[in-house]
């Protein structure tokens, strides 16, 4: 899995035409990944590509794995910009597409918009699929916060 990240990493993330064969077994990979099999956040190849995006995007970097209390505890967003109440969640299939997470995705989601935080929710399809539009996301909405 991890030489399969690698050469996934070398690869451009802007492409035409159809999505590749790489693309399509990493996709398939993440997805079969159990918990226990995952490398820790930082290394998760969905949130190296937003980083390089966000880097692209010509944003600062942004803080990782950023603390937020909510009514039922805290919630680790993966990049934030504190300052600008601005973040962003890397929704892997693995960990955000089951019946379990799906409702305490949303409410998390709904405690930090109403604490004033802008979140951003980004798939790895969208990330590959569609870079130049992640890079376009992430500008405009760091010109609608301000420190």
């Amino acid at each position: 899995i991890r030489d399969l990240e690698r050469v996934a990493d070398l690869l451009p993330l802007t492409t035409k035409g159809r999505r590749g064969f790489i693309t399509v077994v990493a996709e398939r990979t993440e997805a079969s990944r159990a918990p226990s099999d995952r490398p820790n956040a930082a290394a998760s190849s969905l949130e190296r590509r937003v980083r390089r995006l966000i880097r692209e995007a010509g944003l600062p970097d942004p803080v990782r794995e950023h603390a937020v209390n909510l009514a039922d505890g805290a919630a680790f967003l993966d990049f934030a910009w504190p300052d600008r109440r601005l973040a962003i969640e890397c929704d892997g299939v693995a960990y955000h597409a089951t019946v379990a997470s799906l409702p305490w995705d949303d409410d998390r989601q709904n405690q930090l918009v109403m604490g004033g935080w802008i979140v951003l929710r980004l798939t790895w399809r969208q990330v590959v699929d569609d870079p130049q539009g992640v890079i376009r996301l992430l500008q405009q909405a760091w010109t609608r916060t301000t420190p």
